[in-house]
């Protein structure tokens, strides 16, 4: 960031005693930073506000002080109807603008009220990401009511024991954190011992959650991995962000 010439502050969030790493991370470079730096610890149910949604944590498993954090957004506007909109006469520009806000507006004489334009305000959308842990209640629990779970899923069925011991997921484990929440999108994001690291959505059907590819996806190669016992393409040109 401050290659590219960043003068804006920055906040930083982290777990309880997670300052101190974050601190020795901020200074690892040679140069000074020329924007300030600030780090948060903490708990879960703790968090940011921001305009229009917040960010909180939430308890996760992983042997070691962490959490996953769940992005909440606050209801939605209701959907404007511009075609009715049109017909009225009301001219494409500020006007859309201020009627979706709930302002009426005179067009020619006539008034044009926003509450015959605009629908029933729109639950906001939640998505929850885990970071690196173990399938807990807490996680099925967070993800209740979310549009969007990304759950961490760095090994296959074969190494179930490997996963408990390192505080890790399977994909069959994860995928079991999203069973029970129909409305859900599952994503599962792979951390393999190769430098590559790829998401991978997930869609129901009458056997339950299966890999899905994404839409449009172009991926450059192709390589084999195992995956809960069966053989899936994980495409390398589909990164986790």
């Amino acid at each position: 960031m401050a290659l590219q010439d960043r003068v804006d502050p920055i906040t930083l969030y982290g777990p309880s005693g997670s300052a101190g790493t974050l601190w020795d991370t901020v200074n690892l470079g040679v140069d000074r930073l020329k924007f300030p730096v600030e780090i948060h610890e903490v708990e879960p149910g703790e968090g940011m506000q921001a305009d229009g949604y917040r960010i909180e944590a939430f308890g996760v498993s992983h042997g070691t002080r962490a959490v996953g954090w769940a992005l909440v957004e606050e209801d939605r506007l209701g959907r404007f109807d511009v075609e009715r909109a049109r017909a009225l006469g009301v001219p494409h520009g500020p006007m859309f603008g201020q009627l979706h806000r709930g302002q009426d507006v005179e067009v020619d004489g006539s008034v044009i009220r926003s509450s015959d334009l605009v629908g029933e305000p729109r639950p906001g959308r939640t998505v929850v990401y885990t970071g690196d842990t173990r399938p807990t209640d807490e996680v099925v629990e967070r993800a209740q009511g979310a549009d969007l779970l990304i759950h961490e899923a760095t090994f296959g069925g074969e190494e179930e024991t490997r996963a408990r011991e390192t505080f890790h997921s399977t994909a069959a484990g994860a995928a079991d954190v999203a069973l029970p929440h129909p409305s859900l999108r599952p994503v599962l994001r792979r951390l393999q011992s190769a430098p590559r690291r790829c998401c991978c959505p997930l869609s129901r059907g009458s056997g339950g959650l299966r890999r899905a590819r994404p839409r449009n996806a172009r991926p450059l190669r192709r390589r084999s991995a195992r995956c809960d016992g069966g053989d899936v393409r994980h495409a390398n040109g589909i990164h986790a962000g």
